[in-house]
This record gives structure tokens, sequence and C-alpha cells, in this order.
């Protein structure tokens, strides 16, 4: 073979190897860690935390002692009913948090099991399949839970949330 169709081989091959934004490259980014979010486990979580998506905005202010979480949490919807109550739960081994919203919206009250996964200045909420009994509703399977970066609650001066 002479060097001109090698060459041409080569290009096809190298752009056939091209990556383009697929849906499962989409669900692998939102999934995969990123390198900076490789989580230093002495990191205490305690701070402010802020989500806006649109007119919506998601405030959340965690403490941690040990491995106790406690808090407060506001979703502060826009064209939906808004809520706000205490956060209760346990940090767990695997970059996890583990907690229960007991919160009051438009006069009733309810519980909200939630999960969060710790990284770099950011805590990523945890959306999957959900069940109720009574007021309290919790995920269906835990271990099945999907962390998108859309998600994520970026860490904030807690003046910002004071102040607003």
């Amino acid at each position: 073979m002479g060097k001109l169709p090698i060459f041409l081989m080569s290009m096809v091959l190298a752009s056939c190897n091209d990556s383009g934004n697929t849906d499962a490259q989409k669900i692998f980014s939102d999934t995969a860690p990123k390198p900076n979010d490789e989580i230093n486990t002495q990191v205490n979580l305690s701070g402010c935390y802020m989500r806006a998506t649109g007119r919506d905005t998601l405030w959340l202010r965690l403490n941690e002692e040990g491995t106790e979480i406690t808090g407060t949490l506001e979703f502060d919807n826009y064209e939906k009913d808004s809520s706000e109550g205490t956060l209760k739960g346990k940090k767990l081994e695997n970059d996890l948090l583990h907690v229960y919203y007991d919160f009051f919206s438009e006069g009733m009250h309810s519980t909200r099991e939630m999960y969060f996964k710790t990284g770099v200045n950011r805590l990523t909420m945890a959306t999957g399949d959900m069940d109720y009994s009574g007021d309290t509703s919790y995920f269906k399977n835990a271990p099945q839970l999907f962390y998108s970066q859309s998600d994520a609650l970026l860490s904030i001066d807690c003046t910002v949330m004071d102040n607003r």
C-alpha cells in the first residue's frame, strides 16, 4: 500500500473515534466523579449551600458534628409550593449524607428522605423513584439513586443566605 491510502485510512479511523455529545456520555458525565470532586473525608461540611434553577432557589444551612448532620433547608419556588424545615441525619462512609427533611408546605407537615453526594464545595442531591408512607416520602431503592451535576448545590458564604 502506498503512503496516501494509509494516510487517508488513518484519517477515517480518527474521525470515527471522535467523541460527540451522546446521551450515554451525558449520563456517564453526570454520574461519574469529576477529578475536582475527590473527597477529603477530614473536611467538615458545615456551611451554606445554594442551587438556583430559573426563579427557583434551594437554600441549605448544614451543621456537621462527627457523623451527625443537622441543618435547615428551604425550597423557594416561583410558581410551585415552597417549603422550609429542618434536616437531621448522618454522614456515611461512602461520601454520602443521608438525612430526613422535616418541613411544612402550604400548612401541611411532611418528611422526605434525602441523600447528598459530597464534593469539593458542592453537595449533589440524589433523585430516584420514591414511595410514601403516611406523611413521609422515601426512596424505593437507595443504592440505585442518580446524582446529576445539575442538582448540585454550591457552597456559598452564609452572609448571602442571611442577607436575602
